[in-house]
């Protein structure tokens, strides 16, 4: 645009984009300017002193600030700048400055990382990623500390220098002496209950707002990355939260709390009792790769390692590391049942039977939650170990399973496919060869794998099929020998006779196998043929296509509604200021065809908008 398209768009206030970016960096240019020429005198002033020096002696060995960066950056300069106004919208925009003290700009970090640690106004920063990093690098400045006024103003995370120890603190000792040894004992436990979930948010807290927050503003981590060290912790932090409240608000009541049972039975029953199971299981399952994730970024990031030191010297942590709070969120869904059978031995059910009643059902509830994350914990460990065989297999190993089918290296990562047990070290006699083989036996979900192991790479052995169909499967013990078993498959016609290292090893293997019979799938579900899969994806494919398909055809549709309502409003507004003669024409452009504004016609295709200016 020339200059006269200048003086159109901040007459008739339209909100053009290419006039405010030849604003920004025409004012970026003239502070580099000013900058420039103040730090070119500085530094002939600094020659002119050292050349009066060199009589005097050495010069001084402290560096001069103003020559750490000799070009510096637009982002570098700590200094403030005039504000530039957009005509366009009347808002003002203010160039960002870096704390050269402590090398921080607290309006500025990635926008990927949008989450509950991350606030809408943040991400609007207009800074660049790329020339904070380098200016850092260059000053060999430590990440600096970050604004902890929110932190101090939660109530869950300031410090309390007069909160009580025992519940009997808080109370009249009149109130106390009327009351039996059992029921101050309960009174003891409900404060102590309350008083553990409360520290258990706080540390929820700590991970969420401090080290999250801080990841996210100060060192630029990625969504996934966070979510590695603490996964789902928003909902957690969320579901925690309500249970604090409820509890607090029944404390509130009176010093004496009467009833808590209903608001445990409400915590740990139905959907808020399955969101237990989905939170606490996905942190327990993946409590390794946390310690293993952090461990990496110790050793590897150190801005990673300084940002540690630097929230432990923080006293809201509370000398609480990551893995620290990572090992307190695992042991709490341990706590819950321990802390409730206590309070439910100190529950008189002649003086408190419905509270009773409700805490015992509360219990079963929450050993029912705490065995349910056991099993998810339990079944992560066996997907890891299935992969880490996936790894080990060689590709271009492959068995039959069953007549026409084959069992390869991929078949390993079916999606229905779980692992259920494996074992080392049995002995495998083979029936044509009348040889045994040393093998590792891999239990499926939908059948057994036999696998040799070669130099630390596994493979499939020869002679006879290595994977056997659970289906119709039986399994019978060898009559003179406690440490073996056989395998008959009805599908297959074949039997595998086996041994292991001892009868307890032996009846483990055997009630597993027998298990994972029961259970196991119908054909067409745990072995699909190659053919019937790959029909599947392509078919997955092809709806996919038609939902994508239709959703641009709706988009395209809407956009050139949208053009043409703006160009109706271009159209007005220039009438209206009696700038007509400032635009020209407005021509509506569609693939292969020119339509002209005010005829109407069905759009179809790419649209295009030209506005032709004097």
């Amino acid at each position: 645009m020339g200059t006269k398209s200048f003086i159109i768009c901040d007459a008739i206030h339209v909100n053009c984009n290419q006039c405010f970016v030849f604003t920004q960096i025409a004012l970026k240019n003239k502070v580099i300017d000013n900058v420039e020429s103040q730090h070119h005198s500085i530094t002939t002033k600094d020659t002119i002193n050292n050349n009066k020096n060199k009589n005097r002696g050495p010069p001084s060995s402290r560096p001069n600030p103003m020559l750490i960066n000799h070009s510096p950056s637009f982002n570098q300069i700590g200094a403030t700048h005039a504000p530039t106004t957009g005509a366009a919208n009347g808002r003002t925009h203010t160039l960002s400055t870096v704390n050269m003290e402590n090398g921080t700009d607290h309006h500025q970090y990635n926008k990927s990382n949008r989450s509950s640690y991350i606030t809408d106004d943040e991400s609007e920063s207009h800074t660049l990623n790329g020339e904070r990093s380098g200016s850092l690098e260059s000053l060999n400045i430590d990440v600096g500390t970050f604004d902890t006024t929110d932190l101090e103003n939660d109530p869950d995370l300031c410090l309390k220098t007069d909160e009580p120890e025992a519940w009997s603190v808080t109370v009249d000792k009149k109130i106390i002496k009327k009351m039996n040894k059992k029921d101050v004992k309960r009174q003891e436990n409900i404060f102590e209950f309350i008083n553990t979930e409360r520290n258990y948010l706080t540390t929820l807290k700590i991970m969420q707002k401090v080290y999250a927050r801080g990841l996210a503003r100060e060192l630029f981590y990625d969504r996934e990355t966070i979510d590695k060290l603490f996964p789902l912790i928003d909902d957690h932090v969320e579901y925690v939260s309500a249970f604090v409240q409820k509890l607090t608000e029944r404390q509130q009541k009176s010093k004496v709390v009467e009833t808590i049972g209903d608001v445990l039975l409400a915590q740990w029953r139905g959907a808020s009792g399955d969101e237990a199971m989905r939170l606490f299981g996905d942190f327990c399952s993946k409590h390794t790769e946390i310690i293993n994730t952090y461990k990496t970024l110790i050793k590897n990031d150190k801005k990673f390692s300084a940002f540690t030191k630097k929230c432990d010297k923080n006293p809201l942590v509370r000398r609480k590391g990551i893995s620290e709070c990572a090992m307190l969120v695992t042991q709490r869904i341990t706590k819950y049942p321990i802390l409730l059978q206590t309070l439910l031995d100190n529950s008189i059910k002649k003086d408190h039977k419905d509270d009773a009643d409700d805490i015992e059902r509360a219990l079963e509830l929450c050993r029912d939650i705490a065995k349910d994350v056991d099993e998810q914990v339990r079944s992560h460990e066996r997907q890891q170990q299935l992969m880490e065989i996936y790894d080990k297999t060689e590709a271009k190993t492959a068995t039959t399973i069953r007549e026409g089918r084959k069992f390869e290296r991929k078949d390993f990562k079916k999606k229905n496919r779980k692992l259920l047990f494996s074992s080392n070290h049995v002995q495998w006699k083979m029936t044509k060869k009348a040889t045994t083989t040393e093998v590792t036996l891999v239990l499926l979900s939908d059948c057994i794998v036999f696998l040799q192991d070669n130099g630390g790479k596994f493979s499939f052995p020869s002679g006879q099929p290595a994977a056997v169909p659970l289906r119709e499967l039986i399994v019978r013990e060898v009559a003179n020998d406690v440490r073996g078993l056989y395998l008959i498959s009805n599908i297959t016609k074949l039997m595998y006779e086996l041994k292991v290292a001892s009868s307890d090893i032996c009846k483990t293997i055997m009630h597993s196998i027998r298990q994972a019979v029961a259970n196991s799938p119908d054909e067409d579900e745990g072995m699909a043929s190659e053919e019937e899969e790959e029909r599947k994806q392509i078919e997955q494919r092809l709806e996919r296509s038609r939902l994508m398909i239709v959703e641009l055809e709706k988009k395209d549709e809407s956009i050139n509604q949208l053009l043409i309502q703006k160009m109706n409003l271009f159209k007005q507004l220039a009438e209206s200021v009696d700038r007509g003669a400032a635009v020209g024409e407005y021509t509506l452009c569609f693939v292969g065809v020119e339509y002209e504004l005010g005829v109407y016609h069905e759009p179809f295709g790419s649209v295009v908008l030209s506005l032709r200016f004097w």
